[in-house]
C-alpha cells in the first residue's frame, strides 16, 4: 500500500519565510538592478561590438559549437545570429563560436549556413558574467529550384523518427508550471502520457504500464529515475533523480521508435546533460520547496575539457518534528559529468549520478489515517558509467558507454497493534551494461545506424510476506523469499534510412535480441516514411514491433516464470505535422498498440483468481502463470505547439484512447490506466526579460477500479472485491489548475531567478484511489495534493 507526504503546512511556512528575508535588501537590490538594466543604452557596430560608454551595463557570453547533425564533423562558417541585435559570430574550423560581451536577457538564436537547415533556438538566457553554451546541430538539404524550403524555423523535422517524437530545451523545462522542475511533470504534460497524478513519478504511455518506459542519459541507461520506489520498480513518491538544472536536451518518443532501442514496450526517453562551462567557473545555489541545490561547472586540459557538478538535499525532514506532520519524505543526490576532448576525433565523457531516499510512516500518522500498518521505505542508487565519441572523417560517428548501476529498495511493514512484522523487502539489482550506436553516411540521401547493446543483471531477492487473505477471500500462506535472477540480455540492430526524393524519407530496421532468462531470441522490424506534402504539410508513418523480458520480481516469485516468453508490443502509428506558422506547429496523431505474449492465469486454473493484468499488478501474482495474454489500446492525440518567438508561448495536447485486455477467464477489461482522456493547456506571456507569467490546466480521466464488497470485508477484515464490478468503476476524474511567476534580476557581479507557483489553484479534492480500512471497517480515499503554493531562489555566480 503506497502512503505519500504532502508537505503543504512545510511549504506554506518555508515560502514565508523565502518571500520575506531580508526584504529591504532584496528589494533594494532589485530597485538598483532595474535602474541599471533599463538606463542603460548600446549602440552596436554590424560586427556586434560594444561601441557605448555605458560600462555599467551587466555582460555575458554566448559559446558554443555547430555540428553536421549525420557526422558530427564541425562546420566552418556558420552564421549564429542573436536575433533583434546586431550580435553574431560565425563558427570556426572546429565548430565553434563566441559572442562575448552580450547584455544581460533572453534571446531567440539564429543559425543559418548555406546548405543546411536554418534554426531558430528559443529561450537563450544570457546571464551577468556567465557564459551560455549551446550544442548546434544542422540537417543538410537538398535545394531543388525554389520549392523546397530550407527553414526549419523554431521545430525541426526528424524525417528518420517521424512520428510520436517531442523535445526540449533547458528553459522550457526549468519554466514548466505544475512541473516543480521534475522531469515525469514535463513530460506528463504531452499527449498520451498519463500520470500517477501529484503523488508520484510513474508515467503511463498510451495505456502502457509504467514499467513499459526507457530513460537515457548521455547513451547510458538509467535503471530508474524515481527517488521512491517499489520493489518491481514503479515509483513510491513525488521527486525524481533526473537534476533537470543539468539538461541540456530531452527527446521523448511515445511509441514506434527506432531499432537502436530495445527491451521497453511504450516510450524512451533521451536525456542529454549539458557540457560544463570550459572558459572558468561558474554556478549557482538553488533555494526551494524541494529543499538546497548547488551546480558548479568549470574547465580542465587547457580548455579542451569541463566539468558539471551538482549535489541536491531535501529539507522537509528537518522541520516536520517542529510543524507536528507525522514523517517527510527525504533525499539526497550527486550528479557530476565531465568530458574531455582527447583530439579532433575522440571525445570521452564521463557520467556519476548517486542517490538515497528515505520515507518513514509514523504510528500517530497511520492510525489517524486508518491503516492497520505503518510503512518504512528506502533506496539508494548509484550510475556510473564512460562513453566515448569517435568522429570518422567526413562520414559518421560511433558512441559507445560502459556502465555500472547498483540499487537497493527496502521497504518494512510493521502491525500497528502488536509490532509485528507484516511484510519486508531487501532488494539488490546490478546492471553492467555496454551501449554502441555507429552512423555511416554514404551520401546525402542514404545513411546507415548499427551497433549494439548488452547487460548482464545480477538480482538479490530476499522478502518476507505474512499469510493473508486475497482480495477474493482465499487464504495465501506466508512467502518468505531469498533467491538471485541473474541474466544476460543481448541485442544487434541496424538500420537503413534512404530519401528517395528531397520531400520524401524511408527509414528500415531490424533488431535481435537474446534473452538469457528463457533462451529466447526475438526479431523485431521497424519501418517508417515521412513525406514532405509541402513547405508547412507533412504525412508520417511508423510500425515497430517491440519486446520486453518480464518483471524480474515476477521472476522470483516462481522459477517457472523464468521460462515465460517475452512480452510483445506491436505499434501502428500514422501522424500529419502542419506548420500554422514559422514559430506554431500541429500534429495530429492515430496509433493502435497490440501487445500479446503477456503473462496470465492460467485458464484452467483450480480456484477463482483476480483476473487482473499481471504486468500492472505485479504484486498479486498467484498461482500458474502462462504468456498468453493480450491486450490492446488504440487512440488519438493532438499537439498544438507555439515556441516563444516573441513574448507568447503555449502548448495544448489532447488524447483520446482506450486501453483493454484479455483476462483469464476470457472476459475483456479495462488496463489500471485506461483513463480515456487526457488534456493539458499550458500558455505563458513573457512582456519583457525580467518577468514571466505561466500557466497549465491539466484534465485526466478517472481510471479503472474495483468497489469492495463491504459486507464481506468487515467480515473478513480485510479488503475484498466486488467481484461482479471488477474494474468497471471509474475514478473521479482529475483536474487541476497551476500558476506560475517568475522574475530575474540582474545584479553587477551576479544574478537571481525567483518564482512562485501555486498548485491545485482552486483547491479541487482529486482523488488517488481507495483502500480497504480494517481499522474503520470503511473504503477510506486516498488524496492527491491539495491548495500547495511551491517557490524557490536561485542565485548564479
Amino acid at each position: 500500500m503506497k502512503r505519500y507526504y504532502a508537505p503543504v503546512s512545510a511549504g506554506i511556512i518555508i515560502l514565508i519565510a523565502l518571500l520575506l528575508i531580508s526584504p529591504v535588501q532584496l528589494f533594494s537590490t532589485m530597485l538598483i538592478s532595474d535602474a541599471v538594466t533599463e538606463a542603460s543604452v548600446f549602440h552596436v557596430t554590424e560586427h556586434g561590438a560594444l561601441v557605448g560608454t555605458d560600462s555599467d551595463r551587466p555582460v555575458g557570453s554566448v559559446r558554443g559549437v555547430v555540428l553536421d547533425e549525420a557526422t558530427l564533423e564541425p562546420l566552418a562558417g556558420v552564421n549564429v545570429l542573436l536575433e533583434g541585435t546586431s550580435f553574431g559570430a560565425a563558427s570556426d574550423l572546429d565548430g565553434r563560436f563566441e559572442i562575448p560581451r552580450v547584455p544581460v536577457g533572453v534571446y531567440n538564436v539564429r543559425v543559418q549556413y548555406i546548405g543546411f537547415e536554418t534554426r531558430t533556438f528559443t529561450d537563450i538566457v544570457v546571464s551577468t558574467r556567465r557564459a551560455t553554451n549551446l550544442d548546434i546541430r544542422l540537417k543538410e538539404v537538398i535545394i531543388v529550384g525554389s520549392e523546397v524550403t530550407i527553414t526549419a524555423g523554431f521545430f525541426q523535422r526528424q524525417q528518420e523518427a517521424p512520428v510520436s517524437r517531442v523535445g526540449f530545451n533547458p528553459e522550457e523545462i526549468r519554466r514548466s508550471p505544475g512541473s516543480g522542475q521534475e522531469l515525469s511533470r514535463i513530460l506528463a504534460a504531452l499527449p498520451g502520457v498519463a500520470s500517477g497524478g501529484d503523488i508520484n513519478q510513474d508515467l503511463m504511455v498510451r495505456g502502457g504500464s509504467p514499467n513499459e518506459n526507457a530513460f537515457y542519459i548521455d547513451n547510458i541507461l538509467m535503471p530508474g529515475v524515481a527517488h521512491f520506489t517499489l520493489p518491481g520498480g514503479s515509483s513510491n513518491g513525488p521527486i525524481g533523480i533526473v537534476n533537470t538544472d543539468l539538461i541540456g536536451d530531452v527527446q521523448f518518443s511515445a511509441g514506434a521508435y527506432q531499432a537502436s532501442f530495445g527491451n521497453y514496450l511504450s516510450s524512451v526517453t533521451e536525456i542529454t546533460y549539458r557540457e560544463g562551462n570550459r572558459n572558468g567557473l561558474q554556478g549557482d545555489a538553488l533555494f526551494s520547496m524541494a529543499g538546497l541545490g548547488f551546480n558548479a561547472e568549470g574547465g580542465f586540459a587547457k580548455r579542451r575539457g569541463s566539468y558539471l557538478v551538482s549535489a541536491r538535499r531535501s529539507y522537509l525532514d528537518l522541520i516536520a518534528s517542529a510543524l507536528n506532520t507525522g514523517g517527510a519524505p527525504r533525499y539526497n543526490d550527486v550528479h557530476m559529468k565531465t568530458v574531455h576532448d582527447v583530439n579532433q576525433r575522440h571525445r570521452l565523457t564521463g557520467l556519476l549520478i548517486w542517490g538515497k531516499s528515505r520515507y518513514d510512516t509514523s504510528i500517530d500518522e497511520a492510525i489517524e489515517q486508518g491503516l492497520t500498518n505503518a510503512f518504512s521505505t528506502g533506496n539508494a542508487q548509484v550510475t556510473a558509467g564512460i562513453n566515448h565519441r569517435y568522429i570518422w572523417k567526413s562520414r559518421g560517428f560511433t558512441q559507445t558507454s560502459v556502465s555500472y548501476s547498483h540499487k537497493v529498495d527496502d521497504v518494512l511493514g510493521t502491525r500497528i497493534s502488536n509490532g509485528s512484522t507484516t511484510e519486508r523487502f531487501d532488494i539488490t539489482n546490478e546492471y553492467f551494461a555496454l551501449r554502441s550506436v555507429s552512423r555511416y553516411s554514404f551520401s546525402r540521401d542514404l545513411n546507415l545506424e548499427f551497433g549494439g547493446d548488452a547487460r548482464f543483471e545480477r538480482h538479490q531477492y530476499d522478502y518476507f510476506i505474512e499469510s493473508y487473505r486475497d482480495r477474493l477471500g482465499n487464504f495465501r500462506p506466508e512467502v518468505n523469499q531469498d533467491i538471485s535472477v541473474d541474466g544476460f540480455l543481448g541485442g544487434v540492430f541496424g538500420m537503413i534510412s534512404y530519401r528517395v526524393q528531397p520531400q520524401w524519407t524511408v527509414t528500415a530496421g531490424l533488431r535481435g535480441d537474446y534473452t538469457d532468462y528463457n533462451g529466447n531470441t526475438d526479431i523485431s522490424p521497424r519501418l517508417s516514411t515521412n513525406f514532405a506534402v509541402t513547405g508547412r504539410l507533412d504525412l508520417s508513418a511508423a510500425y515497430g514491433m517491440y519486446y520486453q523480458p518480464n518483471t524480474r520480481y515476477m521472476m522470483s516469485r516462481d522459477r517457472e516464470t523464468r521460462g515465460l516468453d517475452n512480452m510483445r508490443s506491436t505499434h501502428y502509428v500514422a501522424g500529419l505535422g502542419y506548420q500554422l506558422t514559422e514559430d506554431t506547429r500541429l500534429t495530429f496523431e492515430v496509433y493502435l498498440k497490440e501487445y500479446d505474449q503477456i503473462p496470465r492465469h492460467r485458464a484452467e486454473a483450480q480456484e477463482v483468481l483476480v483476473p487482473e493484468y499481471l504486468p500492472d499488478n505485479f504484486f498479486g501474482t498467484q498461482g500458474t502463470v502462462v504468456s498468453d495474454g493480450t491486450a490492446w489500446s488504440r487512440g488519438v492525440d493532438v499537439l498544438l505547439q507555439k515556441k516563444l518567438a516573441q513574448n507568447l508561448y503555449g502548448m495544448v495536447s489532447v488524447s483520446v484512447f482506450r486501453s483493454r485486455y484479455e483476462g483469464y477467464d476470457g472476459n475483456w477489461y479495462s488496463r489500471n490506466y485506461d483513463n480515456r482522456l487526457l488534456l493539458n493547456v499550458i500558455g505563458g506571456y513573457r512582456p519583457n526579460e525580467k518577468h514571466e507569467f505561466s500557466a497549465r490546466w491539466s484534465f485526466q480521466g478517472g481510471g479503472p477500479w474495483t468497489p469492495f464488497d463491504e459486507a464481506a470485508s468487515v467480515a473478513t477484515g480485510n479488503g475484498i472485491y466486488d467481484m461482479s464490478r471488477f474494474n468497471a468503476g471509474r475514478l473521479p476524474d482529475y483536474h487541476s489548475l497551476y500558476l506560475r511567476a517568475d522574475r530575474r534580476v540582474f545584479f553587477q557581479q551576479s544574478s537571481m531567478v525567483t518564482f512562485m507557483e501555486l498548485w491545485n489553484t482552486y483547491g479541487r479534492r482529486n482523488l488517488a484511489g481507495y483502500y480497504w480500512s480494517s481499522s474503520r471497517e470503511e473504503t477510506v480515499a486516498v488524496r492527491q495534493f491539495g491548495f500547495l503554493p511551491v517557490g524557490g531562489v536561485k542565485f548564479e555566480f
